[in-house]
């Protein structure tokens, strides 16, 4: 995605040569302060099918852009001038608002439900105004009598950018479900989502959001998947399933959220189970809270990584990064691994790989199971060279910046190979192998 300004954005830090972006929704952390296992309420709940569904809207790079930018590379494989274009995988689904319905981004790494109102204020990173279109915001939200303020504020900060406003109860419709939900209402943003969505859904169940504000002071609430378990809508459960583009496939959806219980996707048993751990990250007014989980280990063409799992490291299972971001010595080995191998730039922290080359076997081990990647997932067209020939970035990023240390992100690329169970009742975290998931030619790799 490019950010709305003269420079461009990656993984919240301006850059002024790097030619693309990379999306990371994860909120702008501090430091860790803690990490906990909440207390189960109830066993896991049995791996069936949910009863209720939202198809995902799956939103990938054209290769014909409606605002393609021509720009001249002073990072990259090649010194020619680019075509560079929105360059992310995303996923969105819809939400009902009062009487108003919504695309917005469906993310695992946040708590907050929020959208923009009609006649949001746009700004760069350094509040300098600039046109609403700019911030690529989708249908916007224009309050009516279903909406009751409460004398609260909103205030988010993510590796995209920034988002504020007010805080009030609307009614809300997910999947049929609908509540009474506390939501923000942004008057001003300098994030940028593609011209498509109106805003984010952040999935996180536990009673911890804290992005509304009396004053200074965070307000936790219920997020939204928390106040529908305990209003008894659902199960306390809910499930994830990114799918990859079918070019066979015209009108294929772009995945599943099923609340109360799993997609309508096969798998490959066993499912890994894993306990989910709270991990709370300080920075800024208040504390943020993240999914995370611990790892066996990581694998490269059949071959161990070291310091890539066990208890001292944790990965946050977030939908709303379209990359995996691993300790460096992980994304090292696996780039390293291409044939030819990624060649590391530091001015944008991608990886740039020839388009040709043969990615590795990458492997996932948690609790005793492994899960391979399809290949097809580690690799990304950014853009054309004067010549007209394609460029390519690695999916396997370094850890940002903006993540304290010892945190790091399975994201898309992780997530479009498996399900995603998030048990909050029994306190885990399950996943198990897609039979669609096109990576066989990996199986067998120990």
């Amino acid at each position: 995605m490019l950010f709305p300004s003269s420079k461009f954005l990656f993984f919240g830090a301006i850059i002024s040569i790097a030619p693309i972006f990379v999306q990371a929704k994860v909120k702008i952390p501090g430091s860790v302060l803690s990490v906990s296992t909440p207390t189960a309420s109830q066993s896991a709940s049995p791996n069936t099918v949910a009863s209720s569904h939202l198809t995902l809207t799956r939103h990938t790079p054209s290769v014909t852009p409606k605002s393609k930018r021509d720009v001249y590379a002073r990072s990259g494989p090649k010194n020619n001038p680019l075509t560079v274009f929105d360059n992310e995988n995303y996923y969105t689904t819809e939400i009902k608002l009062g009487s108003q319905y919504f695309e917005v981004l469906v993310d695992t790494g946040s708590a907050d439900l929020w959208v923009a109102e009609t006649g949001f204020q746009c700004e760069d990173s350094n509040g300098i105004a600039l046109p609403q279109v700019d911030c690529g915001i989708g249908q916007t939200y224009n309050i009516d009598q279903s909406f009751s303020l409460v004398d609260e504020t909103f205030n988010i900060t993510y590796g995209i950018g920034a988002a504020s406003g007010i805080v009030g109860y609307e009614v809300v419709e997910l999947a049929g479900i609908t509540v009474r939900q506390i939501i923000g209402v942004v008057q001003l943003t300098s994030s940028s989502l593609a011209g498509v969505s109106s805003g984010i859904l952040g999935l996180l169940a536990y009673d911890i959001a804290t992005d509304a504000y009396v004053g200074t002071s965070p307000r936790p609430y219920h997020p939204l998947i928390a106040t529908m378990w305990k209003q008894h809508k659902i199960a306390p459960i809910f499930s994830l399933s990114l799918l990859r583009e079918d070019p066979t496939l015209s009108s294929a959806p772009g995945g599943y959220l099923s609340l109360g219980g799993l997609p309508p996707i096969d798998v490959h048993p066993p499912f890994a189970s894993t306990p989910i751990l709270l991990t709370n990250v300080g920075g800024g007014l208040s504390t943020f809270v993240y999914y995370t989980i611990n790892i066996d280990t990581m694998l490269v063409n059949g071959k161990r990584i070291s310091n890539s799992g066990g208890s001292g490291i944790r990965y946050i299972v977030d939908s709303g990064t379209s990359v995996n971001l691993f300790p460096t010595n992980v994304a090292d080995a696996i780039n390293g691994a291409f044939d030819p191998p990624s060649v590391y730039d530091p001015n944008s922290g991608l990886y740039f790989v020839s388009c040709n080359a043969t990615p590795p076997c990458l492997g996932v081990r948690i609790s005793g199971t492994t899960f391979w990647t399809n290949k097809l997932d580690l690799t990304q067209i950014y853009g054309y060279d004067g010549l007209g020939d394609p460029l390519c970035f690695s999916k396997i990023a370094r850890g940002a910046s903006f993540l304290p240390n010892g945190i790091f992100i399975l994201g898309d690329v992780f997530l479009m190979n498996v399900v995603a169970i998030f048990d909050i009742g029994a306190a885990e975290m399950r996943f198990a192998d897609r039979k669609d998931s096109g990576n066989s030619q990996c199986q067998g790799k120990h």
